[in-house]
């Protein structure tokens, strides 16, 4: 049986983007990896179409401070310590029962500092989606990781360094 487009895509991001990503020091798997910092979220994030084959590239840069407050305030544990509880280990507490997640997922806006690589690319300025068939996926996939590499990476490094103190 020959491979679909999704499953060409999976084996690909396992076997191909995986591994250059992490040897661009990366961490991560699948769909997302993050720019290891101590004070900021860097992800690169695959995603798939919810309508098609085609797959985009998201990149995110959220500070962690930033995100810790905003779990803090979606926590159903109130702002207020109880006597006897100082109010470190209370706001430990109320990130621990947050309703949002550890860190902001990089495929969908709202948190942080977003763009689709698409509008790194010089010739391209814009929104780009990679068509996948089984047929064309390993060029596609080779195409956007590229994309990645060459603009996706510096933006994540600049964006990082320049909301630094």
């Amino acid at each position: 049986m020959s491979e679909n487009a999704a499953a060409a895509l999976k084996r690909l991001l396992r076997d191909v983007v995986a591994p250059a990503l992490r040897a661009e020091g990366l961490v991560g798997s699948a769909q997302t990896y993050l720019l290891p910092d101590a004070s900021h979220w860097a992800q690169v994030g695959f995603q798939k179409s919810t309508s098609s084959t085609a797959d985009t590239v998201n990149l995110k840069v959220t500070g962690k401070d930033w995100w810790d407050e905003q779990r803090r305030d979606h926590s159903p544990v109130k702002d207020t310590p109880p006597p006897g509880i100082d109010r470190e280990q209370w706001d430990a507490e109320r990130l621990k029962k947050s309703v949002y997640p550890v860190r902001p997922s990089v495929n969908t806006s709202g948190e942080g500092h977003t763009v689709r690589v698409g509008c790194l690319i010089p010739d391209v300025s814009a929104d780009h989606w990679w068509v996948m068939t089984a047929a064309t996926a390993e060029y596609e996939v080779a195409e956007a990781l590229k994309a990645v590499v060459t603009y996706g990476l510096p933006w994540l490094r600049r964006e990082v360094g320049a909301t630094r103190p």
